[in-house]
């Protein structure tokens, strides 16, 4: 009993960290993007829902490149699915374009699910490929999603160590220019002083 409380508690938290899921408001020529950043050969499959079906919303995914991979214009609902050929950041992008006044509404309510990764997976459809029984099946689903986990984790840290190393050279290159900045602002000064010292002696006012 203990163990399978654990168990379904360690899904779950896995879940929160694999899933996501916003229900939002958009009003008209409105736009609203999220991103994720996701690591290469990612399974991603989601979902939305247009609540107000009179708005005209469209909605695209961009890659990291701000290539166009997915597209559909006044969209009720529907579903997509892709695998991450560059890692980086995605784009899921959702614009208003016109409503009918007539219906007195001035925003369009909208439901957006995706996950990425082993819960983008149909582990009940392997089950039965596979013939596994309910606990053989939970056990991969486990192990894949730990293991997902882990590669993601890997991935995070090595985007970090990555934008750390940016940081620092960027912070170099600031204090690079801040000290030149101010050894620029001292010269000007002095050269202002001496000039203005030869230019008062030349005119006998000193």
């Amino acid at each position: 009993m203990i163990s399978k409380f654990f168990l379904n508690s360690l899904i779950i938290l896995l879940y929160l960290t694999l899933v996501q899921g916003y229900i939002f408001e958009l009003e008209n020529s409105g736009k609203k993007c999220f991103l994720e950043d996701l690591p290469p050969n990612t399974l991603v499959k989601g979902s939305y829902q247009n609540y107000q079906p009179f708005f005209a919303i469209e909605f695209a995914i961009f890659d990291p490149k701000n290539q166009l991979m997915y597209q559909k214009g006044s969209i009720t609902s529907g579903k997509f699915s892709f695998s991450s050929e560059t890692p980086g950041l995605y784009r899921f992008c959702f614009t208003s374009q016109n409503y009918k006044k007539t219906f007195g509404s001035s925003t369009a309510r909208i439901n957006f699910i995706y996950s990425y990764g082993k819960f983008s997976v149909d582990y009940d459809y392997l089950s039965k490929e596979d013939n596994f029984n309910p606990i053989e099946a939970e056990f991969r689903r486990m192990s894949d999603l730990i293991s997902d986990i882990s590669s993601t984790m890997s991935y995070m840290k090595e985007r970090e160590e990555t934008m750390r190393d940016t940081n620092e050279s960027t912070n170099s290159r600031v204090l690079w220019f801040s000290l030149l900045s101010i050894f620029i602002l001292i010269s000007v000064s002095l050269w202002q002083i001496v000039y203005l010292n030869q230019y008062l002696r030349k005119k006998k006012i000193i």
